[in-house]
């Protein structure tokens, strides 16, 4: 009878633990979900490639604010360095003087160099919007 309790616990330690890790690998966090255009000074955005680098005037800004809000991330991705593509990275400055890069790489979002999977819509159009500042006005 003993022999079944010590058995038992160890393996329900290990079910809750991964219980636990799984909830966490499926719920989203939303790094910017706070973010305010008020506090932000200045974004630069980078394209690779073509390997552009450009600064976003007022209502641009406004706007790519309002995207990164949108950003959701997962868990810890390390596989995007296997993919090959385009990579759009925004520097956000804060009117407080710090910064944060957010390099976009659908599916993956790289915050502040650290690599999460991210949810492909928010993305995407983060990707779209960069890449639509490219494009000449017509």
């Amino acid at each position: 009878m003993k022999l079944k309790k010590i058995i038992f616990i160890p393996i329900a330690f290990i079910l809750v633990l991964a219980a636990i890790f799984a909830g966490w690998c499926f719920i989203g966090k939303q790094p910017f979900k706070n973010l305010s255009a008020d506090e932000v000074e200045q974004i630069e955005v980078q394209l690779r490639p073509p390997d552009v680098t450009f600064m976003l005037d007022e209502e641009q800004k406004a706007e790519a604010v309002t995207l990164l809000r949108d950003i959701v991330v997962y868990y810890p991705d390390f596989s995007a360095g296997r993919y090959g593509g385009q990579a759009v990275i925004f520097t956000i400055t804060k009117t407080d003087g710090s910064k944060s890069e957010v390099n976009v790489f659908t599916p993956f979002v790289f915050l502040n160099g650290f690599p999460y999977h991210g949810e492909y819509d928010p993305c995407e159009a983060l990707n779209q919007f960069a890449n639509e500042l490219l494009q000449p006005t017509q």
